[in-house]
């Protein structure tokens, strides 16, 4: 391995980064700490040419570190001609805060085998060692030593494919640019938190996890069904309890000046299993109570029918439509739907997404059977619709002081800004409805005390 510590070889490396094809690794200061709040000890390199491999220290005990490393590294990244292979896009966009066209291995691999983590390489014994004796300090990994970094790096390099043909997928293109990109740049805005509540809720060790009154969120986009989750540090933001308090520690980082407004699709599963199978059920229409109807033989369904209605539906969705309820034109064409896919599934080993053609293959189901098909194609129309909405959101809000914060599947929770007036709240509820889909309105001081209003 070349370890750049001379100008010469500095020369060299930068040289190599902007004409060949190759793959980067990065160790960050700090395990623990989320990238946003963290920064690079070493970045390892992998030539598809020759399979040289090389190390740039950029902070670290054992290595001489050359005056501006990181700024020449990006400089040199901006001129690449050829590929660039990442492991971990999202990290490593957040440490460098910016996508240069990079290809992650990791989607390559989730999409071809359905592995929905990346691969941890056993640690050598320095960082047992070194992690288990100085828990809590740190930056350790300043202080493992640099061979030891290099040997996981190595490690990684014999398992992974450069494989240039899943790239050239709308699936891919969709969970590596526009899915990846989003959420970097949604965690990148944080949390505000009430920091001495947050501590007291979530236990001590989170200390370690604010920054100047911040939290920061990391959404995982390897799960099975491609739905993202969404935690850090043990904390589960995308399942927050609504009744023990624990929201009323996030806050608007405006002060006084500012309140969370949440916008929460209203029935939004029923609605786009409508929107798959092409049913016509018309915006304003509450799906549950257009159902109860149905199920009670009414002209009008009261609210304790409409409960009940709600209930009956998600089994009908997640269970499998009962046979009873086949005379209800809504479930006879979501049973044509799911027999046309299953039968499609059967034959060809795989369906499409509906928006960005993502393979859901046999390799990403457990046992599958026609409704677990349909419930992972609905999650993923489901995913797929939220991300082109935050898309939106994120470009809308980029030059205003309101922001989306938590993106948590049928909802998202913006800090808004007095100064950006009401109608900045009914453009972001216009781009999140799209005429289709409508939403009901909360706002409050905090995520626990949310109230609905009207826009």
């Amino acid at each position: 391995m070349n370890i750049v510590e001379t100008e010469q070889f500095l020369s060299i490396l930068l040289n190599r980064i902007t004409t060949d094809t190759f793959y980067f690794d990065v160790v960050m200061l700090d395990d623990q700490k989320h990238p946003t709040n963290n920064s690079v000890s070493l970045i390892f390199f992998k030539f598809m040419a020759d399979g040289d491999t090389w190390c740039l220290p950029i902070n670290h005990n054992e290595a001489i570190v050359l005056p501006e490393l990181m700024d020449k590294f990006v400089n040199a990244l901006s001129k690449a001609k050829s590929n660039i292979f990442v492991r971990n896009k999202k990290n490593i966009v957040h440490l460098l805060k910016k996508d240069y066209n990079f290809i992650d291995v990791g989607i390559v691999e989730y999409l071809e085998t359905g592995k929905t983590e990346y691969e941890e390489y056993a640690q050598t014994n320095a960082h047992v060692f070194v992690k288990s004796n100085f828990r809590g300090t740190q930056n350790l990994n300043r202080s493992i030593p640099l061979f030891k970094h290099a040997n996981i790096f190595e490690k990684s390099c014999e398992s992974i494919k450069f494989d240039l043909k899943y790239t050239k997928e709308d699936g891919f293109k969709f969970v590596n640019n526009t899915m990846t990109n989003c959420f970097y740049e949604l965690e990148s805005i944080g949390l505000k938190i009430d920091s001495k509540q947050f501590v007291n809720v979530f236990g001590d060790v989170q200390k370690n996890n604010v920054r100047d009154g911040y939290v920061y969120s990391q959404y995982n986009l390897f799960t099975s069904t491609g739905r993202p989750s969404n935690r850090f540090g043990g904390v589960n933001y995308a399942a927050l309890n609504k009744t023990d308090g624990s929201r009323d520690c996030f806050i608007s980082r405006h002060g006084e000046d500012g309140m969370l407004v949440m916008m929460d699709y209203n029935a939004f599963h029923p609605r786009l299993m409508a929107h798959l199978m092409n049913y016509n059920m018309p915006a304003e229409t509450n799906p549950y109570e257009y159902l109860a109807k149905s199920y009670f033989n009414k002209t009008e369904a009261d609210e304790e029918d409409i409960a009940v209605s709600k209930g009956l539906t998600f089994h009908q969705m997640y269970g499998g439509i009962d046979e009873k309820w086949m005379y209800i034109p809504y479930f006879k064409k979501a049973q044509e739907y799911i027999d046309h896919r299953w039968k499609f599934f059967k034959e060809n080993g795989y369906i499409e997404t509906p928006l960005f053609k993502r393979k859901i293959k046999k390799c990403h189901i457990d046992d599958p059977t026609p409704n677990k098909l349909f419930n992972y194609i609905l999650q993923a129309y489901e995913t797929e619709m939220a991300v082109n909405t935050l898309k939106s959101l994120l470009e809308y809000t980029r030059d205003k002081k309101t922001k989306p914060t938590l993106y948590t599947y049928d909802s998202i929770l913006f800090d808004a800004h007095k100064e950006d007036k009401v109608d900045c709240l009914k453009a972001i509820k216009k781009i999140m409805e799209g005429e289709k889909f409508p939403v009901k309105v909360y706002a409050g001081k905090n995520y626990g005390d949310m109230k609905q209003i009207s826009l």
